[in-house]
C-alpha cells in the first residue's frame, strides 16, 4: 500500500463525499418553485424537472454549482469528488503523519513482518501489513 492509497482509503473511511447531482437538485428545489405555474406542475420539484426533461441544462447547472461552491470555499475537490473543507485538515494531518513513513517487509528473521523507521530512525514494528504501519504512525 502506497502513501497515496493509504491517504485515499483514510479519507473515504472517515468522511463522506458530496453527491454533486443531489446537492444541485436540493439547491434548485430550495430556490425555485413551480407553485406559481400551477396546473400539473404545481407539485413538481425544479431540480427533478430539469434533470428529467433537460439533461444538458441540468449537467451545465451541476458544473456551474460545483464551480461556485469550490470557488466560494464551501467545498474542496479531492480525488475527483467534492468534500466539505474540514476534509482538507484531515488530509493535511494524515500527510504530516506519514510523510516519512516508508514501510518495508522483513522475512527470515526472528520477528518477521512489516516495519518502518520513525522520525528518530528507530525501527517500529513488526506489523501485519504496510497499512498497519501507517495506522501506527498516524493514529
Amino acid at each position: 500500500m502506497t502513501r497515496e492509497q493509504y491517504l485515499e482509503a483514510r479519507v473515504y473511511d472517515e468522511h463522506e463525499y458530496i453527491d454533486i447531482e443531489d446537492a444541485t437538485i436540493e439547491m434548485l428545489n430550495d430556490s425555485c418553485s413551480f407553485k406559481q405555474v400551477g396546473g400539473p406542475f404545481a407539485h413538481m420539484s425544479a431540480g427533478d424537472v430539469l434533470k428529467d426533461y433537460d439533461p444538458c441544462a441540468f449537467r451545465q447547472e451541476v458544473c456551474n454549482y460545483q464551480d461556485h461552491m469550490i470557488q466560494g470555499g464551501n467545498w474542496i475537490e479531492y480525488d475527483d469528488n467534492c468534500w466539505i473543507p474540514l476534509v482538507q485538515k484531515s488530509i493535511d494531518y494524515i500527510n504530516d503523519c506519514i510523510k516519512n513513513v516508508d514501510p518495508f517487509q522483513v522475512t527470515g528473521v526472528e520477528q518477521p513482518g512489516w516495519y518502518y523507521h520513525d522520525d528518530m530512525s528507530m525501527a517500529q514494528g513488526p506489523f501485519d501489513s504496510a497499512e498497519d504501519c501507517y495506522n501506527h504512525a498516524c493514529p
